[in-house]
């Protein structure tokens, strides 16, 4: 081989090795996929990033204005029940490839300023209450509970 053929070789073998996987993950599999977590006891949510081979990263919590309160009253906390509600597989640009995830129920509409402000109005027996309709296998306790912030929200 003369020099200019294996300068053009080692231009091709380059351009298939950048641009294949870039094609690849661009069109035919996920790079990556992002995974988010609720603790269906206490609405506290956690996450992160699962990279091929099982590396994963970007752990990240996000602590409940509920866990919050029960730790200040220095209360036990629930056992945890994390459920998954996004697990969403992302391409190399970061659009959505693939999605699964499970059924959190009505405690994943909980948004955290709701609760916090609800909570504030709250005794610490009325708490716990609540603690408790959140950990009830009863769907429609669960339900109640919830719709108690949801509606003290929408009042305000």
């Amino acid at each position: 081989m003369n020099r200019d053929s294996t300068r053009s070789y080692i231009a091709g073998v380059a351009a298939v090795l950048i641009c294949g996987p870039l094609i690849y993950f661009s069109f035919f599999d996920y790079l990556y996929t992002d995974h988010a977590y609720v603790d269906v006891h206490t609405v506290t949510h956690k996450g992160h990033r699962t990279w091929p081979f099982g590396i994963t990263s970007n752990h990240w919590l996000k602590q409940s204005p509920l866990e919050t309160r029960l730790l200040a009253m220095r209360t036990p906390l629930p056992a945890p029940h994390w459920i998954s509600y996004e697990g969403t597989g992302r391409n190399i640009w970061g659009r959505a490839f693939l999605r699964s995830h499970g059924r959190p129920g009505p405690v994943l509409q909980l948004d955290h300023d709701w609760l916090r402000s609800w909570l504030e109005k709250q005794a610490d027996a009325a708490v716990l209450t609540f603690t408790k309709d959140l950990q009830s296998v009863r769907k429609e306790t669960v339900n109640n509970a919830v719709e108690q912030v949801i509606s003290q929200h929408l009042i305000d």
